[in-house]
Protein backbone atom coordinates (compact mmCIF):
# COMPACT_ATOMS: atom_id res chain seq x y z
CA UNK A 1 0.00 0.00 0.00
CA UNK A 2 3.09 2.17 0.39
CA UNK A 3 4.17 1.51 -2.59
CA UNK A 4 1.34 2.46 -4.24
CA UNK A 5 0.74 5.55 -2.54
CA UNK A 6 3.88 6.85 -3.62
CA UNK A 7 3.29 6.07 -7.13
CA UNK A 8 0.55 7.85 -6.76
CA UNK A 9 1.85 10.99 -5.40
CA UNK A 10 4.55 10.77 -8.57
CA UNK A 11 2.29 10.53 -10.67
CA UNK A 12 0.55 13.31 -9.51
CA UNK A 13 3.70 15.45 -9.38
CA UNK A 14 5.30 14.43 -13.21
CA UNK A 15 2.09 15.21 -15.60
CA UNK A 16 0.86 11.19 -15.73
CA UNK A 17 -1.17 11.93 -18.20
CA UNK A 18 1.67 12.81 -20.74
CA UNK A 19 3.48 9.70 -19.76
CA UNK A 20 1.09 7.68 -19.94
CA UNK A 21 0.54 8.88 -23.80
CA UNK A 22 3.71 8.71 -24.48
CA UNK A 23 4.04 5.09 -22.91
CA UNK A 24 1.10 4.15 -24.96
CA UNK A 25 2.54 4.79 -28.46
CA UNK A 26 5.69 3.10 -27.99
CA UNK A 27 3.55 0.30 -26.66
CA UNK A 28 1.31 -0.08 -28.74
CA UNK A 29 4.31 -0.12 -31.58
CA UNK A 30 6.12 -2.88 -29.52
CA UNK A 31 3.15 -5.26 -29.03
CA UNK A 32 2.53 -5.02 -32.30
CA UNK A 33 5.80 -5.70 -33.44
CA UNK A 34 5.92 -8.25 -30.90
CA UNK A 35 3.20 -10.50 -32.08
CA UNK A 36 3.37 -9.44 -35.89
CA UNK A 37 6.94 -10.26 -35.92
CA UNK A 38 6.95 -13.29 -33.82
CA UNK A 39 4.58 -14.87 -36.69
CA UNK A 40 6.81 -13.52 -39.13
CA UNK A 41 10.42 -14.49 -37.45
CA UNK A 42 8.43 -17.84 -37.14
CA UNK A 43 8.06 -18.00 -41.18
CA UNK A 44 11.17 -16.71 -42.11
CA UNK A 45 13.42 -18.88 -39.49
CA UNK A 46 11.50 -22.16 -41.10
CA UNK A 47 11.99 -21.23 -44.44
CA UNK A 48 16.02 -20.09 -44.28
CA UNK A 49 16.32 -23.37 -42.09
CA UNK A 50 18.77 -23.39 -39.06
CA UNK A 51 22.42 -22.58 -41.19
CA UNK A 52 20.81 -19.87 -43.26
CA UNK A 53 19.14 -18.29 -40.19
CA UNK A 54 22.45 -18.83 -37.97
CA UNK A 55 24.14 -16.73 -40.84
CA UNK A 56 21.43 -13.96 -40.49
CA UNK A 57 21.85 -14.11 -37.27
CA UNK A 58 25.65 -13.51 -37.29
CA UNK A 59 25.03 -10.83 -39.47
CA UNK A 60 22.91 -9.06 -37.02
CA UNK A 61 24.66 -9.53 -34.19
CA UNK A 62 27.91 -8.25 -36.19
CA UNK A 63 26.40 -4.95 -37.28
CA UNK A 64 25.30 -4.54 -33.69
CA UNK A 65 28.46 -4.01 -32.31
CA UNK A 66 29.73 -1.46 -35.33
CA UNK A 67 26.06 0.02 -34.17
CA UNK A 68 26.92 0.48 -30.87
CA UNK A 69 30.35 1.95 -31.72
CA UNK A 70 28.38 4.81 -33.76
CA UNK A 71 26.16 5.68 -31.06
CA UNK A 72 29.05 6.54 -29.24
CA UNK A 73 26.51 6.20 -26.40
CA UNK A 74 25.40 9.61 -26.66
CA UNK A 75 21.33 8.91 -26.93
CA UNK A 76 20.23 8.96 -23.27
CA UNK A 77 21.91 12.64 -22.72
CA UNK A 78 20.84 14.13 -25.51
CA UNK A 79 17.28 13.33 -24.72
CA UNK A 80 18.37 14.65 -20.96
CA UNK A 81 20.04 17.95 -22.43
CA UNK A 82 16.85 18.19 -25.15
CA UNK A 83 14.46 17.90 -22.22
CA UNK A 84 15.92 20.63 -19.97
CA UNK A 85 16.42 22.97 -23.07
CA UNK A 86 13.95 22.80 -25.27
CA UNK A 87 15.11 26.21 -26.84
CA UNK A 88 18.24 24.65 -28.10
CA UNK A 89 17.06 21.22 -28.91
CA UNK A 90 17.26 22.33 -32.75
CA UNK A 91 20.54 23.43 -32.19
CA UNK A 92 21.77 19.53 -30.22
CA UNK A 93 19.81 17.75 -33.15
CA UNK A 94 21.81 19.34 -35.73
CA UNK A 95 25.10 18.81 -34.27
CA UNK A 96 24.48 15.46 -33.17
CA UNK A 97 23.15 14.80 -36.43
CA UNK A 98 26.43 15.80 -37.59
CA UNK A 99 28.22 13.67 -35.43
CA UNK A 100 26.24 10.38 -35.84
CA UNK A 101 26.74 10.64 -39.73
CA UNK A 102 30.70 10.92 -39.10
CA UNK A 103 30.37 8.19 -36.85
CA UNK A 104 27.99 5.71 -38.69
CA UNK A 105 30.12 5.75 -41.95
CA UNK A 106 33.68 5.68 -39.42
CA UNK A 107 31.63 2.21 -38.49
CA UNK A 108 30.55 1.03 -41.79
CA UNK A 109 33.99 1.62 -43.10
CA UNK A 110 36.05 -0.45 -40.51
CA UNK A 111 33.19 -3.20 -40.69
CA UNK A 112 33.08 -3.74 -44.33
CA UNK A 113 36.81 -4.31 -44.49
CA UNK A 114 37.01 -6.30 -41.54
CA UNK A 115 33.89 -8.50 -43.35
CA UNK A 116 36.51 -8.56 -46.85
CA UNK A 117 39.27 -9.72 -44.61
CA UNK A 118 38.08 -12.27 -42.23
CA UNK A 119 34.39 -12.78 -42.72
CA UNK A 120 34.70 -15.20 -46.31
CA UNK A 121 31.91 -17.30 -45.14
CA UNK A 122 29.23 -14.92 -43.60
CA UNK A 123 30.15 -12.21 -46.24
CA UNK A 124 26.89 -11.74 -48.12
CA UNK A 125 24.40 -11.42 -45.32
CA UNK A 126 27.22 -9.31 -43.17
CA UNK A 127 28.02 -7.00 -45.68
CA UNK A 128 24.26 -6.35 -46.74
CA UNK A 129 23.13 -6.23 -43.07
CA UNK A 130 25.73 -3.99 -41.90
CA UNK A 131 24.74 -1.02 -44.38
CA UNK A 132 21.27 -0.77 -41.73
CA UNK A 133 24.01 1.62 -39.33
CA UNK A 134 24.57 4.23 -41.82
CA UNK A 135 20.65 4.44 -42.89
CA UNK A 136 19.54 4.49 -39.68
CA UNK A 137 20.60 8.04 -38.94
CA UNK A 138 17.01 8.88 -38.52
CA UNK A 139 17.10 7.88 -35.09
CA UNK A 140 18.62 10.98 -34.25
CA UNK A 141 15.24 13.20 -34.85
CA UNK A 142 13.73 10.21 -32.36
CA UNK A 143 15.73 11.45 -29.75
CA UNK A 144 14.33 14.70 -30.36
CA UNK A 145 10.48 13.17 -30.02
CA UNK A 146 11.92 10.85 -26.90
CA UNK A 147 12.69 14.53 -24.96
CA UNK A 148 9.50 16.27 -25.96
CA UNK A 149 7.07 13.01 -24.80
CA UNK A 150 5.93 12.75 -28.81
CA UNK A 151 7.35 9.44 -29.18
CA UNK A 152 3.80 8.87 -31.24
CA UNK A 153 5.74 11.01 -34.21
CA UNK A 154 8.75 8.22 -34.17
CA UNK A 155 6.28 5.05 -33.37
CA UNK A 156 4.08 5.96 -37.09
CA UNK A 157 7.29 7.25 -39.12
CA UNK A 158 8.96 3.47 -37.97
CA UNK A 159 5.77 1.28 -38.09
CA UNK A 160 5.43 2.17 -42.23
CA UNK A 161 9.09 0.96 -42.55
CA UNK A 162 8.21 -1.92 -40.62
CA UNK A 163 4.88 -3.03 -42.50
CA UNK A 164 6.72 -2.83 -46.24
CA UNK A 165 9.50 -4.73 -44.97
CA UNK A 166 7.52 -7.62 -43.49
CA UNK A 167 5.46 -7.35 -46.35
CA UNK A 168 8.71 -7.96 -48.51
CA UNK A 169 9.92 -11.01 -45.74
CA UNK A 170 6.17 -12.26 -46.55
CA UNK A 171 6.44 -11.84 -50.11
CA UNK A 172 9.95 -13.82 -50.46
CA UNK A 173 8.67 -16.85 -48.54
CA UNK A 174 5.30 -16.86 -50.57
CA UNK A 175 6.76 -17.00 -53.76
CA UNK A 176 10.18 -19.04 -53.29
CA UNK A 177 12.57 -15.93 -53.91
CA UNK A 178 16.32 -16.10 -52.91
CA UNK A 179 17.06 -16.01 -49.16
CA UNK A 180 18.91 -12.05 -50.54
CA UNK A 181 16.30 -10.50 -50.01
CA UNK A 182 15.35 -11.36 -46.40
CA UNK A 183 18.99 -9.76 -45.86
CA UNK A 184 17.90 -6.72 -47.94
CA UNK A 185 14.62 -6.37 -46.07
CA UNK A 186 17.04 -5.25 -42.97
CA UNK A 187 18.89 -2.51 -44.09
CA UNK A 188 15.70 -1.24 -46.43
CA UNK A 189 13.77 -0.66 -42.94
CA UNK A 190 16.09 1.31 -41.46
CA UNK A 191 16.52 3.23 -44.71
CA UNK A 192 12.70 4.00 -44.46
CA UNK A 193 12.21 4.51 -41.19
CA UNK A 194 14.94 7.37 -41.57
CA UNK A 195 12.83 9.35 -44.92
CA UNK A 196 9.70 8.69 -42.81
CA UNK A 197 11.09 10.11 -39.44
CA UNK A 198 12.69 12.83 -41.25
CA UNK A 199 9.00 13.61 -42.96
CA UNK A 200 7.31 13.48 -39.66
CA UNK A 201 9.50 16.38 -38.02
CA UNK A 202 9.43 18.31 -41.07
CA UNK A 203 5.20 18.14 -40.65
CA UNK A 204 5.10 18.47 -36.84
CA UNK A 205 4.50 21.52 -35.22
CA UNK A 206 7.26 21.74 -32.91
CA UNK A 207 9.10 24.80 -33.50
CA UNK A 208 12.34 23.75 -33.96
CA UNK A 209 15.06 26.29 -34.98
CA UNK A 210 17.66 24.08 -37.40
CA UNK A 211 20.87 25.17 -39.00
CA UNK A 212 22.16 22.75 -41.25
CA UNK A 213 25.94 24.89 -41.61
CA UNK A 214 25.99 25.20 -37.86
CA UNK A 215 28.33 22.99 -36.04
CA UNK A 216 29.04 23.70 -31.96
CA UNK A 217 32.52 21.86 -31.65
CA UNK A 218 32.36 22.88 -27.53
CA UNK A 219 28.99 21.44 -27.16
CA UNK A 220 29.98 18.44 -29.05
CA UNK A 221 33.71 18.23 -27.16
CA UNK A 222 31.32 17.99 -23.76
CA UNK A 223 29.19 16.11 -25.42
CA UNK A 224 31.84 13.10 -25.85
CA UNK A 225 33.81 14.04 -22.69
CA UNK A 226 30.60 12.86 -20.97
CA UNK A 227 29.64 9.89 -23.33
CA UNK A 228 32.57 8.28 -24.03
CA UNK A 229 32.23 6.17 -20.62
CA UNK A 230 28.93 4.83 -22.36
CA UNK A 231 30.28 4.53 -25.40
CA UNK A 232 32.67 2.10 -24.18
CA UNK A 233 29.42 0.89 -21.69
CA UNK A 234 27.32 0.53 -25.01
CA UNK A 235 30.41 -1.85 -27.00
CA UNK A 236 30.80 -3.81 -23.74
CA UNK A 237 27.07 -4.40 -23.52
CA UNK A 238 27.00 -6.02 -27.11
CA UNK A 239 29.68 -8.35 -26.08
CA UNK A 240 27.97 -9.53 -23.57
CA UNK A 241 24.73 -9.92 -25.28
CA UNK A 242 26.17 -11.13 -28.56
CA UNK A 243 29.51 -12.90 -27.82
CA UNK A 244 27.79 -16.44 -27.73
CA UNK A 245 27.22 -15.98 -31.12
CA UNK A 246 30.34 -15.72 -32.15
CA UNK A 247 31.81 -18.06 -29.90
CA UNK A 248 29.53 -20.66 -31.13
CA UNK A 249 30.00 -19.97 -34.26
CA UNK A 250 33.52 -20.98 -33.78
CA UNK A 251 33.01 -23.78 -31.64
CA UNK A 252 29.81 -25.39 -33.08
CA UNK A 253 28.62 -23.53 -36.73
CA UNK A 254 25.94 -21.92 -38.17
CA UNK A 255 23.43 -24.34 -37.30
CA UNK A 256 24.05 -24.16 -33.67
CA UNK A 257 24.26 -20.22 -33.92
CA UNK A 258 20.45 -20.25 -35.67
CA UNK A 259 19.06 -22.85 -32.87
CA UNK A 260 20.19 -20.58 -30.12
CA UNK A 261 19.26 -17.51 -31.91
CA UNK A 262 15.86 -18.25 -31.51
CA UNK A 263 15.69 -18.60 -27.77
CA UNK A 264 17.62 -15.28 -27.63
CA UNK A 265 15.55 -13.43 -29.48
CA UNK A 266 12.22 -14.30 -27.83
CA UNK A 267 13.57 -14.01 -24.45
CA UNK A 268 14.96 -10.47 -25.31
CA UNK A 269 10.99 -9.86 -27.10
CA UNK A 270 10.46 -8.92 -23.75
CA UNK A 271 13.33 -6.57 -23.32
CA UNK A 272 10.45 -4.46 -24.49
CA UNK A 273 8.78 -3.60 -21.46
CA UNK A 274 11.84 -1.86 -19.35
CA UNK A 275 13.16 -0.02 -22.42
CA UNK A 276 9.38 1.33 -22.73
CA UNK A 277 9.48 2.52 -19.30
CA UNK A 278 12.96 4.04 -19.69
CA UNK A 279 12.26 5.55 -22.43
CA UNK A 280 9.08 7.25 -21.09
CA UNK A 281 10.38 8.02 -18.01
CA UNK A 282 13.97 9.25 -18.48
CA UNK A 283 13.07 12.82 -19.96
CA UNK A 284 10.62 13.30 -16.71
CA UNK A 285 12.89 12.43 -14.01
CA UNK A 286 15.91 14.21 -15.11
CA UNK A 287 13.37 17.09 -15.13
CA UNK A 288 12.27 16.14 -11.51
CA UNK A 289 15.91 16.52 -10.59
CA UNK A 290 15.76 20.08 -11.07
CA UNK A 291 12.65 20.10 -8.07
CA UNK A 292 14.44 18.97 -5.63
CA UNK A 293 16.43 15.87 -4.19
CA UNK A 294 13.69 14.90 -2.04
CA UNK A 295 11.47 14.26 -4.26
CA UNK A 296 13.88 13.28 -7.12
CA UNK A 297 15.35 10.37 -4.56
CA UNK A 298 11.54 9.10 -4.05
CA UNK A 299 10.37 9.07 -7.74
CA UNK A 300 13.76 7.25 -8.42
CA UNK A 301 13.42 4.83 -5.99
CA UNK A 302 9.67 4.26 -6.79
CA UNK A 303 11.34 3.97 -10.51
CA UNK A 304 13.57 1.21 -9.52
CA UNK A 305 10.34 -0.78 -7.99
CA UNK A 306 8.43 -0.47 -10.99
CA UNK A 307 10.90 -2.10 -13.17
CA UNK A 308 11.42 -4.96 -10.53
CA UNK A 309 8.07 -6.18 -10.23
CA UNK A 310 7.23 -5.36 -13.21
CA UNK A 311 9.90 -7.75 -14.79
CA UNK A 312 9.09 -10.34 -12.32
CA UNK A 313 6.03 -11.16 -13.32
CA UNK A 314 6.64 -10.54 -16.90
CA UNK A 315 9.04 -13.54 -16.12
CA UNK A 316 6.51 -15.77 -14.86
CA UNK A 317 3.54 -14.89 -17.36
CA UNK A 318 5.77 -15.64 -20.59
CA UNK A 319 8.56 -18.02 -19.29
CA UNK A 320 6.31 -21.30 -19.13
CA UNK A 321 4.27 -20.50 -22.30
CA UNK A 322 7.41 -19.73 -24.64
CA UNK A 323 8.95 -23.16 -23.43
CA UNK A 324 6.10 -24.99 -24.16
CA UNK A 325 5.26 -23.14 -27.44
CA UNK A 326 8.79 -22.87 -28.92
CA UNK A 327 8.87 -27.01 -30.33
CA UNK A 328 5.37 -26.81 -32.23
CA UNK A 329 6.05 -23.55 -33.82
CA UNK A 330 9.24 -23.76 -35.11
CA UNK A 331 9.26 -27.30 -35.93
CA UNK A 332 11.75 -30.05 -34.13
CA UNK A 333 14.78 -28.57 -35.80
CA UNK A 334 14.24 -25.58 -33.25
CA UNK A 335 13.69 -27.88 -30.11
CA UNK A 336 16.80 -27.12 -28.19
CA UNK A 337 16.10 -23.36 -28.47
CA UNK A 338 13.11 -23.86 -25.64
CA UNK A 339 16.00 -24.43 -23.09
CA UNK A 340 17.83 -21.83 -24.12
CA UNK A 341 14.54 -19.39 -23.91
CA UNK A 342 13.69 -20.94 -20.49
CA UNK A 343 17.38 -19.81 -19.11
CA UNK A 344 17.62 -16.57 -21.44
CA UNK A 345 13.92 -15.33 -19.96
CA UNK A 346 15.27 -14.48 -16.95
CA UNK A 347 17.34 -12.44 -17.65
CA UNK A 348 14.71 -9.62 -18.13
CA UNK A 349 15.22 -9.01 -14.57
CA UNK A 350 18.64 -7.63 -14.13
CA UNK A 351 17.84 -6.39 -17.52
CA UNK A 352 15.16 -4.11 -15.93
CA UNK A 353 17.63 -3.09 -12.89
CA UNK A 354 19.85 -2.11 -15.16
CA UNK A 355 17.86 0.04 -16.64
CA UNK A 356 16.45 1.79 -13.88
CA UNK A 357 20.51 2.33 -12.92
CA UNK A 358 21.26 4.35 -16.61
CA UNK A 359 18.16 6.52 -15.59
CA UNK A 360 20.53 6.86 -11.76
CA UNK A 361 23.66 7.19 -13.67
CA UNK A 362 22.65 9.31 -15.84
CA UNK A 363 21.03 11.98 -13.69
CA UNK A 364 23.89 11.95 -11.49
CA UNK A 365 26.26 12.21 -13.98
CA UNK A 366 27.83 9.33 -12.86
CA UNK A 367 28.28 7.29 -16.54
CA UNK A 368 31.63 5.83 -15.98
CA UNK A 369 30.34 3.66 -13.37
CA UNK A 370 28.51 2.31 -16.14
CA UNK A 371 32.00 1.32 -17.98
CA UNK A 372 32.92 -0.11 -15.17
CA UNK A 373 29.67 -2.22 -14.78
CA UNK A 374 29.82 -3.14 -18.28
CA UNK A 375 33.35 -3.77 -18.82
CA UNK A 376 33.93 -5.99 -16.53
CA UNK A 377 30.91 -7.75 -17.50
CA UNK A 378 32.02 -8.27 -21.08
CA UNK A 379 35.43 -9.76 -19.58
CA UNK A 380 33.52 -12.09 -17.78
CA UNK A 381 31.13 -13.47 -20.10
CA UNK A 382 34.28 -13.87 -22.74
CA UNK A 383 35.92 -16.09 -20.11
CA UNK A 384 32.60 -17.73 -18.59
CA UNK A 385 31.67 -18.55 -23.00
CA UNK A 386 34.93 -19.78 -23.62
CA UNK A 387 34.65 -22.31 -20.77
CA UNK A 388 30.87 -22.86 -20.45
CA UNK A 389 30.35 -23.66 -24.43
CA UNK A 390 32.70 -26.41 -24.39
CA UNK A 391 31.29 -27.94 -21.58
CA UNK A 392 27.47 -27.26 -21.85
CA UNK A 393 27.24 -26.30 -25.79
CA UNK A 394 24.62 -23.58 -26.28
CA UNK A 395 23.20 -24.00 -23.07
CA UNK A 396 26.36 -22.95 -21.79
CA UNK A 397 25.87 -19.62 -23.49
CA UNK A 398 23.01 -19.13 -22.33
CA UNK A 399 23.73 -19.57 -18.88
CA UNK A 400 26.97 -17.27 -18.84
CA UNK A 401 24.58 -14.19 -20.18
CA UNK A 402 22.37 -15.10 -17.35
CA UNK A 403 25.42 -15.07 -14.79
CA UNK A 404 26.44 -12.09 -16.31
CA UNK A 405 24.01 -10.56 -16.28
CA UNK A 406 22.76 -11.17 -12.55
CA UNK A 407 26.62 -10.31 -11.68
CA UNK A 408 26.21 -6.62 -13.47
CA UNK A 409 23.15 -5.62 -11.81
CA UNK A 410 23.58 -7.04 -8.68
CA UNK A 411 27.02 -7.22 -7.44
CA UNK A 412 29.79 -4.97 -9.28
CA UNK A 413 28.36 -1.81 -7.97
CA UNK A 414 29.19 -3.09 -4.48
CA UNK A 415 33.38 -2.29 -5.64
CA UNK A 416 32.17 0.53 -7.71
CA UNK A 417 29.09 2.89 -6.82
CA UNK A 418 28.39 1.68 -3.18
CA UNK A 419 25.12 3.82 -3.49
CA UNK A 420 23.77 2.15 -6.49
CA UNK A 421 24.31 -1.23 -4.77
CA UNK A 422 22.26 -0.30 -1.92
CA UNK A 423 19.57 1.49 -3.84
CA UNK A 424 19.24 -1.62 -5.95
CA UNK A 425 19.02 -4.37 -2.71
CA UNK A 426 16.65 -2.37 -1.12
CA UNK A 427 14.54 -2.77 -3.96
CA UNK A 428 15.04 -6.64 -4.54
CA UNK A 429 14.35 -6.88 -0.67
CA UNK A 430 11.12 -4.08 -0.81
CA UNK A 431 12.67 -1.87 2.02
Amino acid sequence: MVFLAKIKIIFNEIALSKVIQNFSWLFFDRIIRLFVGFFVSVLVARYLGVESFGKLSYAVAYTAFFQAISNFGVDSIVVRDMAKDRESSGEILINVLKLKLITSSFSVFIGVVIILLFLKDQMLASLIVIFSILFSIGNVVDLLFQSQSLSRLAVLAKFKSYLICLAIKVAVILFSLDEIFIFISISLEAFLSSVFIFNMLYKSDLQVKIDFLHFNLEYIAKLIRESWPLAISSVSIIVFMKSGIFFIENKLGFDSVGIYSIGVSLAEMTYMLPMLLLMSFAPVIAKAKEKGETDYKNEVSSFFRLMYIGSMVFVLCVGVLGYSAIPYIYGIAYIQSKYIFLIHIFTLIPVALGCAQSVWLVNERLTKVALYQTTSTAVLIIFLNFILIDEYGIMGAAFATLIAQLFQSLLVNFFFCRPLFKLTWKTIFFR
